[in-house]
């Protein structure tokens, strides 16, 4: 729906998504601006000039979406923050931590799934049933069995990522 009156980029900031993991990285240093610099040369090289809108997902998203409209508040038409919060970065220990949580979570997941998963489940199987509510009308299971068979996929899921060596 949006493409119809849209243009729609993806951008994927350093280390998310489909973007470059670098290995080794400068702790100390305040990525969040790495990143809004690149963001910046994207739209400069597709030679984008008009107004447009943002939509930041998850922490980091937010915090950029936020930051590049406060930084360039004449280009955006809107923001729209998703699933968002914000982290006061505003010191060297504070820079250093947050850029090791993504890194850190990424290198460490299966162990800290299987330290806390029951935890996990407990927290997310209430939010995945309600986000596939409209897709489970008429599908005859106890509640048990819905969250037994929600399980599962989240297992399979975890074996898969067993095999997957993020490093």
């Amino acid at each position: 729906m949006l493409k119809e009156n849209y243009r729609i980029l993806a951008f994927d900031a350093l280390g998310h998504g489909r973007s470059d993991h670098p290995k080794e990285i400068n702790l100390s240093k305040n990525l969040r601006y790495d990143i809004i610099r690149d963001l910046e040369h994207l739209l400069k090289f597709l030679d984008i000039n008009d107004q447009y809108g943002i939509i930041g997902h998850s922490l980091v998203g937010g915090m950029i979406g936020q930051l590049f409209t406060l930084k360039h508040p004449e280009k955006i038409k809107f923001l729209i923050l998703m699933n968002s919060g914000y982290i006061i970065i505003d010191n060297v220990i504070r820079n250093i931590f947050y850029n090791l949580l993504p890194y850190n979570i990424r290198m460490n997941f299966l162990e800290i799934v299987a330290n806390s998963i029951e935890h996990i489940l407990d927290k997310t199987i209430p939010f995945i049933i309600t986000a596939l509510s409209d897709s489970l009308e008429g599908i005859k299971l106890t509640k048990d069995e819905l969250f037994m068979k929600i399980e599962e996929q989240i297992f399979n899921m975890i074996n898969e990522i067993n095999e997957y060596d993020p490093s």
